[in-house]
C-alpha cells in the first residue's frame, strides 16, 4: 500500500501520513491512529505493539 492509498483509505491528507512516517509528527492524535489502524483491521493497541523493536521484557530489580 502506498502512502497515497493509505491516505485515501483513511480519508486523511497525504502530508499527515508522510509526517507520521517520517517522524516529523512525533505525537499523532489518537483519532489519527484509530483511522490508520482501522485500514489494516487492527486495534490501535495492536498497531502500536512492535515486540521486535521493543526488545526483551524488562525485569524489576
Amino acid at each position: 500500500m502506498t502512502i497515497g492509498q493509505l491516505a485515501d483509505a483513511c480519508k486523511m491528507n497525504r502530508a499527515t501520513i508522510e509526517n507520521i512516517m517520517s517522524g516529523k509528527c512525533r505525537k499523532p492524535r489518537i483519532q489519527t491512529l484509530y483511522k490508520i489502524s482501522g485500514v489494516f483491521h487492527m486495534t490501535v493497541q495492536d498497531f502500536l505493539d512492535f515486540p521486535e523493536k521493543d526488545g526483551p521484557p524488562q525485569t524489576a530489580g
